[in-house]
């Protein structure tokens, strides 16, 4: 019975220090996609978006990020304009990795929503400007093939975080 009452104590007191990690919570604003190409045979197209993100940590090395970005794509063919807008929505779970500099790389793996669901690899870093705010540069690369002039398989995007 004291054995039990020991392993109790013991489980409560590592299970209190487990949990008292700090939560920390970043809304990161974002540009995404900017890009601008042309030729004969298809023209000129523009294209680029804004987002935000939230991305809330859960230890301090693993983290999900739920992010929502309004994408804007032109083509101009023949003196004719195409107009696509999409609005995909990312889930992530990301690693990153801490160290002692004001670079703060990660690594993560989700799916993104939107002309259809495809699975994303996700990395980037973000440089802390303070302890607070940092300049966050990420980059993604989904897995299914697309035939729309508008849906690039890789994405990058620049942006601000704040962390709180």
């Amino acid at each position: 019975m004291r054995l039990t009452r020991w392993f109790a104590l013991a489980l409560l007191l590592s299970a209190s220090t487990l949990f008292a990690q700090e939560r920390r919570t970043e809304i990161s604003v974002f540009a995404s996609d900017l890009g601008y190409t042309e030729s004969a045979a298809t023209g000129s197209n523009v294209s680029g978006g804004v987002g935000v993100a939230l991305n809330q940590w859960w230890t301090s090395r693993i983290s999900t990020e739920l992010g929502v970005t309004m994408e804007k794509h032109f083509s101009f063919r023949d003196a004719q304009q195409t107009r696509v807008y999409t609005y995909p929505v990312d889930f992530l779970a990301q690693y990153h990795f801490r160290n002692q500099s004001r670079w703060q790389p990660y690594f993560g793996v989700g799916a993104r929503a939107g002309d259809r669901v495809a699975a994303e690899i996700n990395g980037g870093v973000m440089f802390l400007i303070t302890p607070q705010l940092g300049l966050k540069l990420d980059g993604k690369r989904f897995g299914s093939e697309t035939d729309e002039f508008h849906d690039s398989l890789t994405k990058f995007s620049i942006g601000l975080g704040w962390r709180f």
